[in-house]
């Protein structure tokens, strides 16, 4: 798997305040960094999986295998929040599936993705 940078340098530049345009998050967001904190809004794995019995939490990111021989890659946002959930002691999973042959299908009634 290819990462975009090294992770050593993952919290060094998160996103910049002025990028966001909710009026209301950036000015949460000014507040935070003024404290001191970094933040990231993009990269969030695609599922969060909870089991009740016994109790589990799993962050689950689904990438396409690719079909030829080019390296697998999670973006440098997603490999960042991966980590920052990983340090925090979280069950944190990749999930590379092949992609089927063929022509896509479409997609069903009511999907909302």
């Amino acid at each position: 798997m290819r990462v975009h940078r090294k992770r050593q340098d993952a919290l060094k530049d998160l996103e910049n305040v002025t990028k966001i345009k909710n009026p209301c998050e950036r000015k949460v967001a000014e507040i935070y960094t003024k404290m001191g904190y970094k933040y990231l809004k993009k990269g969030w794995p695609d599922f969060l999986f909870v089991k009740e019995n016994p109790f589990e939490v799993v962050f689950v990111e689904v990438k396409k295998k690719p079909r030829s021989k080019l390296p697998m890659s999670i973006s440098y946002h997603q490999e960042t929040l991966l980590e920052i959930l990983k340090r925090l002691g979280l069950n944190v999973r990749v999930e590379f599936i092949p992609q089927e042959r063929g022509k896509r299908k479409p997609l069903k009634e009511g999907y909302e993705g």
